[in-house]
């Protein structure tokens, strides 16, 4: 991941600083020096304008190497970043900034999705992951159970997802999930046959999102057709926010 994660780990500035911030931090330092010398308020200010980014950011990991996480950031300059690797002081309180006010899309598809989020959270260490604020993944997958009828349990790879959130992300503010045609709700559709069976499945995930306890809102974005007006009220039983992408 070039910049953005790539040198923020727990170590500190500089540790495993990419290249990019390498070569831009030190002619920066001198601009950066004196923040300490201003009200933290006008730091956290400077912060939010030079590490948040309007749009949210994609990570997704590299065709050629599966280790490597990779990142769109649209419209958002890496050189802001430097202000990082001034001190520890202005690093810890611009990690806050940086990991608690971005949203994080992690694109990949339900299965592979598991690996993209453990190396992005391996890779900016436990300190930074406990920082994230708001992240989007892929809807959870639910399926039938055997051959119980109306049985219904997490898929592994699904499950996995929810138990690194809670393990890693311990101050996670809002988690929007996106419902596409090749994964999420359509595996335990065909599973579900009435409002019963349906409330039991959707359960399953919100006992597991329950256990996040630092969630505050859950989106449901459907990327596909519109839910049904059942799916949809029942979703929105548990809480959540149920929203058509574009």
């Amino acid at each position: 991941m070039d910049g953005l994660c790539g040198g923020f780990g727990d170590g500190g500035p500089g540790a495993g600083t990419p290249p990019s911030v390498e070569k831009t931090g030190p002619r920066h330092r001198p601009l950066f020096a004196n923040l300490l010398s201003i009200p933290r308020e006008i730091r956290h200010d400077l912060y939010q304008r030079l590490l948040v980014a309007r749009q949210p950011l994609f990570l997704f990991l590299d065709n050629r190497d599966p280790r490597s996480v990779e990142m769109f950031a649209p419209g958002k300059p890496f050189q802001a970043l430097a202000i990082i690797c001034t001190n520890r002081q202005i690093h810890a309180e611009a990690a806050a900034v940086l990991y608690g006010l971005n949203h994080f899309i992690f694109l990949d598809n339900a299965r592979h999705q598991v690996e993209l989020i453990r190396s992005f959270l391996g890779l900016i260490g436990r300190r930074n992951a406990g920082l994230l604020g708001y992240l989007s993944i892929n809807f959870p997958v639910v399926e039938v159970a055997g051959d119980l009828e109306g049985n219904f349990v997490l898929r592994e790879d699904s499950l996995a997802t929810l138990m690194l959130l809670k393990d890693r992300c311990t101050q996670l503010k809002q988690l929007e999930t996106h419902v596409h045609h090749d994964t999420s709700a359509e595996t335990f559709r065909s599973g579900c046959s009435g409002a019963h069976h349906i409330r039991r499945a959707l359960s399953q995930i919100d006992s597991q999102l329950k256990q996040l306890s630092s969630l505050s809102e859950v989106i449901v974005t459907f990327y596909t057709e519109p839910p049904s007006l059942l799916m949809e009220e029942l979703m929105r039983e548990f809480g959540w926010t149920v929203r058509l992408g574009r």
